[in-house]
């Protein structure tokens, strides 16, 4: 093998090692957004509820009461939500069947989920922080049927490696 030919096997080779290298580093920084769900309390017995919680992941941010019977539709329901972000501020919301959305979130073939904050302003994610404890009190004039549960649900950031 001459020289330059030596010399091209050489470059060759390091411009390849250097775009592989540059193509790990960029999957190393590329994520995946996973729903993930967590069960904060049964809401069967108590026409309120007071939770402490710290969002583990990231926005979007949601709540929903998950109906063990997706048969009869809508569970009725009417109260508010008093949200107590890590600074003391409190976020009051109303909620009610009527305003919900059904949704499939839940991973649970024998419940349904209802987002109970769609569209409400202002938006979890302007009130909780990841990472930062917040208070929920959850109070019903009209508690939904027995079973019913509430849920939070937030983003998971995996890296592909």
């Amino acid at each position: 093998m001459t020289m330059h030919k030596k010399r091209l096997v050489i470059v060759s080779l390091a411009v390849l090692t250097a775009i592989v290298a540059f193509a790990v580093f960029l999957l190393c920084r590329f994520t995946i957004e996973i729903p993930t769900e967590c069960r904060l309390a049964d809401l069967s017995i108590v026409a309120e509820r007071e939770i402490q919680f710290r969002p583990e992941h990231y926005p979007p941010y949601h709540l929903l009461i998950g109906s063990p019977n997706p048969r009869s539709g809508v569970p009725r329901f009417s109260g508010t939500i008093l949200i107590t972000d890590s600074n003391g501020s409190e976020f009051k919301i109303p909620i009610d069947s009527a305003s919900s959305q059904e949704s499939n979130w839940l991973q649970r073939s024998t419940e349904t989920g209802y987002i109970l904050t769609w569209g409400h302003q202002p938006r979890l994610d302007k009130i909780l922080k990841r990472g930062a404890i917040c208070r929920l009190r959850i109070s019903f004039n009209d508690p939904p049927p027995s079973g019913c549960s509430l849920w939070f649900f937030s983003m998971q950031h995996s890296h592909i490696f």
